[in-house]
């Protein structure tokens, strides 16, 4: 999960399996080698960059940036071939060089500019957004003790998986730099927000179903949809919602940038490692300036998603209302997300070990308390999509939050206190702990998967 300034190396130069895109060819006198040093941070390309070799490094339209030199230098490229127009200056005879000017969409200011607004702007105090429209929670369907439409539920996961296929086409589109439309992703939060209304508590099952598809998608479609439920919860109207919604799918952008050697790494990050990935909201802004259409909140949001209400967070250090509670809301979310998925230096938590370490950094303010409050209401204790055992000794999945009741969610029987499998297809026996004899003692771990349940205060936030 990394930062990516402007568009960086492409993926199919950086293919370790050889696979390269090839540039059409220019005459010779057109184009020059020139030492990665001596490239001008901040010029706009007219004519791709490549190696030696014909392979691409970056596109027409990108930006030269300091992040892209550091990449190349990590992969011991010291050299690259470009127009002689882009390396300011000219061979003898050679047409003066094209003054730059902005794609058409595309703002025409750097990250760091962006970034000097958006700070004014919450440090004027007319920043963060006040909640004016009628609570969005109005429109859900309250379905009861009744179970998943399998229909809907069927519909869910092949919106997922078609979900993120268009989400992974968008983060590949935006890290070669193309300018991209912002109506499909604002496409994708509206269809979820139908959804929501129908059944809230089965998105949320599907949505926690690891399935295989592109990991940045994947995770990011999970916290956006986790975070739209808890802006819901907490009685956020339609706009703000999908505000949310859509921060949640393009935050982790700028961590695509971070060099893979951190992004993977299997051991904890040192100080300096630590200070790139702070970098990544900076990076995602200069990508979401790319994205046309968008909300005005949703580069807020994305660039405070990583503050935390006591003032240990980054990029600025911002504290409590500070922030923007869009920005509040996605934390915890992609927090929760975080630990519950797999990191190169570990497994994934059990759903119930990463809401108990949500429950001690609320203490502390390092995420807000009011937050985790509303989570919990959502996805309870024992949350939507995991698996418990109850005091007679059968098995149970949680199926529907019971709103302040967290600690008593419904849940489906999946095995009889004898172990023998209940057909789950045919029948459906739902359990409300809250009211029922039958109580949830332990929480266990997700059947087929490896998952640990590590104690909350040895989990750190900061890898999550």
């Amino acid at each position: 999960m990394p930062p990516v300034t402007s568009p960086t190396i492409t993926e199919e130069a950086s293919d370790a399996r050889g696979k390269t895109d090839r540039i059409p060819s220019v005459e010779p006198t057109e184009e020059v080698t020139v030492q990665v040093a001596e490239l001008l941070d901040g010029r706009m390309l007219y004519h791709p960059i490549r190696n030696h070799e014909g392979a691409l490094l970056l596109t027409a339209g990108a930006k030269i940036t300091a992040r892209f030199k550091d990449q190349l230098r990590s992969r011991g490229i010291q050299e690259v071939v470009l127009h002689v127009s882009d390396a300011g200056f000219s061979p003898p005879q050679s047409p003066r060089p094209l003054q730059p000017r902005s794609a058409p969409g595309v703002v025409a200011q750097s990250s760091a500019d962006l970034a000097a607004r958006l700070d004014e702007l919450v440090e004027s105090g007319s920043k963060l957004a006040t909640n004016s429209e009628p609570p969005f929670k109005t429109r859900l369907v309250v379905h009861g003790r009744t179970g998943y439409d399998a229909e809907q539920h069927a519909l869910l996961v092949k919106q997922q998986t078609a979900t993120c296929v268009i989400l992974d086409e968008l983060l590949k589109a935006a890290q070669r730099g193309e300018p991209c439309s912002g109506d499909e992703i604002v496409a994708v939060v509206s269809r979820y927000l139908i959804q929501y209304c129908a059944d809230a508590d089965c998105v949320l099952e599907v949505a926690s179903q690891a399935h295989g598809l592109a990991a940045v998608a994947e995770q990011s479609l999970q916290t956006a949809l986790l975070a739209m439920a808890t802006a819901i919860e907490m009685g956020l109207g339609e706009g703000g919602t999908r505000s949310i919604g859509l921060g949640g799918l393009l935050h982790a952008w700028g961590m695509t940038g971070i060099p893979e050697y951190i992004r993977n790494a299997n051991r904890v990050l040192t100080q300096a490692e630590f200070k790139e990935v702070q970098k990544h909201p900076i990076h995602t802004l200069e990508m979401l300036q790319r994205v046309s259409g968008l909300p005005a909140d949703v580069s807020l949001i994305c660039y405070q998603v990583r503050e935390q209400p006591n003032g240990g967070g980054y990029p600025r250090g911002r504290r409590g209302e500070e922030i923007h509670i869009g920005a509040r809301i996605l934390h915890v979310a992609s927090a929760y997300v975080a630990m519950t998925s797999p990191r190169p230096f570990r497994l994934p938590l059990t759903a119930y070990a990463a809401v108990e370490c949500l429950v001690r950094n609320a203490k502390d303010k390092a995420i807000d308390p009011e937050v985790v409050r509303s989570l919990l209401h959502v996805i309870s204790l024992f949350p939507i999509g995991s698996y418990v055992v109850l005091n007679d000794a059968s098995t149970a999945r949680v199926v529907r939050h019971n709103g302040p009741l967290f600690g008593n969610p419904l849940v489906q029987l999946v095995r009889f206190p004898d172990g023998s499998r209940i057909d789950t297809a045919r029948e459906t026996l739902l359990v409300d702990t809250a009211t029922d004899d039958r109580k949830i003692v332990r929480a266990m771990p997700t059947p087929g998967r490896q998952e640990i349940a590590l104690r909350p205060d040895l989990m750190k936030l900061r890898r999550a």
